[in-house]
């Protein structure tokens, strides 16, 4: 349940205890840029890659901080305690208490330490994006109606 992919694109609202999960929809689509790393690489080569990524939905700056806030870095929505989402979580990696992944499986769960921060946030900007019906309201103003 706190897989990246189950935490930040929920579908069974019954399950989660702090937010309605239709609140907060948003359209994500990113593209990666780079070489792929090769597979004999394990160490940091230098080069630039990355992924740019594009989320849309109705209230910007409210749902994007709710989801980093809560959705990533607070594993308690989930009944987690204080696991942090794998991927997008900010992690420190050395402190085993704060940096835990819990896998469900049977007969027990397995419990990975020491996460690691995976990504590294270079940059964002909100941006206002009208709907069609805005835009050619705006066009169809003229001077003196505003």
């Amino acid at each position: 349940m706190g897989a990246h992919a189950s935490g930040m694109n929920q579908r069974n609202p019954k399950d989660f205890i702090l937010s309605d999960v239709r609140l907060h929809r948003i359209i994500r689509r990113s593209v990666s840029y780079g070489d792929i790393v090769p597979p004999n690489v394990t160490q940091d080569d230098g080069q630039e890659r990355g992924l740019f990524f594009i989320g849309i939905n109705a209230h910007a700056m409210d749902t994007l901080e709710f989801l980093q806030s809560q959705w990533i870095n607070d594993g308690n929505f989930m009944n987690l305690g204080e696991e942090r989402d794998p991927m997008l979580g900010v992690h420190a990696g050395s402190d085993a208490d704060s940096d835990v992944f819990t896998v469900p499986d049977e007969p027990i769960r397995k419990r990975h330490t020491n996460i690691l921060q995976f990504n590294t946030l270079q940059g964002g900007e909100y941006l206002f994006v009208p709907s069609l019906s805005a835009l050619k309201w705006i066009s169809e103003l003229n001077e003196n109606s505003y």
